[in-house]
């Protein structure tokens, strides 16, 4: 599995752990890379809440 970069949705997904086919999938990529990479803009729509 290659590194990917995690958009906010598909993190919000993993952090609320609501779908088990994205939590298996998240599981997998920490066992493999052993961190999610994230761009700036995710980390601030995560911290701030989306306004739109």
């Amino acid at each position: 599995m290659q590194a990917a970069l995690l958009d906010t949705d598909t993190l919000n997904e993993v952090l609320k752990q609501k779908n088990a086919n994205v939590v298996q999938h998240a599981t997998n990529y920490l066992k493999q890379h052993g961190q999610f990479a994230i761009s700036s803009m995710t980390r601030y729509e995560l911290l701030r809440g989306r306004s739109w």
